[in-house]
């Protein structure tokens, strides 16, 4: 392994995608989006409900 090797393996650790990883922190987790949506929608139904 090369220099430039090394230093990307330190900056991101091995065996890693740190692209992947990366667009994981900002993108919207589906499961948790549906769970808060519904959260949301029931919350609302509540409201209108009382």
């Amino acid at each position: 392994m090369g220099l430039i090797g090394q230093i990307t393996s330190v900056i991101f650790g091995d065996g890693r995608n740190a692209v992947t990883e990366t667009l994981q922190v900002f993108r919207e987790n589906a499961e948790n989006g549906a769970v808060r949506d519904a959260d949301v929608k029931s919350a609302a139904l509540a409201q209108l409900a009382a």
